[in-house]
């Protein structure tokens, strides 16, 4: 995956399966760059809250999910008290689909319409 910025478009073009996609880089959900986060098979999973789209169509296939810390028993409870706060504000947040960009190679370079 690659990440990169024409014309005010975050784009992350994608080689899944020796074909190229490109969609919009930032997360539908927190905006954090997708291009930091890893392939699961056809999804592109967001490195921030692991909500997963689809390379070839840019649809949510699966929610941001909760995760734990490991070791949150041992943090203070000021601190513990603060995360359950920030988890309050962002549960109504929405996730939404990915914009895609049609892609066409011509001599090995890969163009993206805009």
């Amino acid at each position: 995956m690659l990440h990169f910025e024409v014309k005010g478009h975050e784009i992350v073009v994608v080689n899944f399966q020796k074909k190229f996609y490109a969609l919009n880089d930032r997360c539908g959900h927190m905006n954090a760059y997708l291009s930091m986060g890893a392939l699961k098979g056809s999804n592109l999973v967001c490195p921030m809250h692991f909500a997963e789209f689809d390379v070839k169509t840019g649809k949510m296939m699966s929610p941001p999910k909760e995760f734990q810390i490991p070791g949150l028993d041992k943090l203070p409870k000021k601190f513990v008290e603060y995360l359950a706060e920030v988890g309050k504000l962002m549960a109504p947040v929405k996730t939404h689909d990915l914009r895609t960009y049609e892609i066409k190679i011509q001599d090995d370079i890969i163009h993206v319409r805009i």
